[in-house]
């Protein structure tokens, strides 16, 4: 089954935070998520993403979108941003999809693998 992967940008690390507790409500796994920040502490990433960087993170969910897509999301991590990134089966995606929705993104984009 293709690998789908939907992705949260988020202003802050705390409404990064929260809509990853959105997901955990909807009974999403955890370890199907990730949360790509600026800088990061305790225990997290520090340091500088890269257009690279960003294809390898997602690149480990199973997609490959487009190149300047790549470079949105690398933008916006050097402008301060957050990526929240959840990827699994159609269902499981769909269901993050509608749960990330109800949070406040930035923009909200649903990749197919």
């Amino acid at each position: 089954m293709p690998a789908k992967t939907v992705i949260g940008v988020y202003d802050s690390l705390a409404k990064a935070e929260k809509a990853e507790l959105r997901l955990e409500e909807a009974h999403l796994p955890v370890g199907q998520m990730s949360l790509i920040a600026p800088k990061m502490e305790a225990g997290g990433v520090v340091g500088d993403f890269t257009a690279g960087n960003v294809a390898q993170a997602l690149a480990s969910t199973g997609v490959q979108p487009p190149k300047e897509q790549i470079a949105g999301y690398e933008q916006a991590l050097k402008i301060g941003k957050h990526l929240l990134i959840f990827y699994g089966d159609a269902e499981q995606v769909a269901g993050a999809y509608r749960a990330l929705g109800h949070t406040p993104h930035d923009a909200l984009t649903l990749l197919d693998g």
